[in-house]
């Protein structure tokens, strides 16, 4: 890559951050450079933001110290999430593991030290639609209707039942014909 006269605003950023990074681990720039693959020369033009560098370079360097990638694109002085991270990273010594534990833990209280399950997008979808709008499987009554519990199993639900079921779905316009051009 070539080299700039002057530092790009945001290279240096991220040069800085892993300045900062690795003199917190006490390594050296050539140790830094030999760990993640990379010339001394190239690594030290990183640090002072006189190249632009990529996604694997990024990669490289996170690995050789140790942390996750993203860590090398927080910038704690400007974004308050980043702080947190950072502030709960330096109270567990730097140690990337330890912090992600104290943060599962405050995020997600006493989980037994398990990561709890993750939502899927179908479940953040579900979750983030309203009732009415969700549809519902063919045969199934909608998410909206209420199907009474003392109904005997197999006994279809009353023809009012189903109609109130068709109510509640959402009527949908059909799409606008698009003119051909000729």
């Amino acid at each position: 890559m070539p080299r700039r006269p002057n530092p790009e605003p945001v290279a240096a950023k991220v040069g800085t951050r892993i300045r900062d990074l690795r003199q917190e681990r006490g390594m050296s720039l050539a140790a830094l450079a030999d760990a993640s693959g990379l010339s001394k020369g190239h690594m030290s033009s990183v640090e002072r933001g006189l190249v632009l560098i990529t996604v694997g370079t990024v990669v490289s360097a996170a690995r050789a110290l140790g942390v996750p990638p993203f860590v090398l694109l927080m910038f704690p002085e400007e974004e308050p999430l980043a702080a947190v991270i950072e502030h709960v990273r330096l109270s567990e010594g730097g140690d990337p593991d330890k912090a992600a534990a104290a943060l599962r833990k405050i995020v997600f209280g006493q989980a037994g030290g398990k990561t709890p399950k993750l939502l899927t997008s179908k479940a953040v979808v579900a979750k983030s639609t309203p009732k009415a709008a969700t549809k519902a499987p063919a045969g199934k009554p909608a998410a909206t209707t209420r199907t009474p519990a003392a109904r005997p199993a197999g006994k279809p639900a009353a023809p009012r039942a189903a109609a109130r079921t068709a109510a509640a779905a959402p009527a949908v316009a059909p799409a606008p014909a698009t003119k051909r051009r000729r």
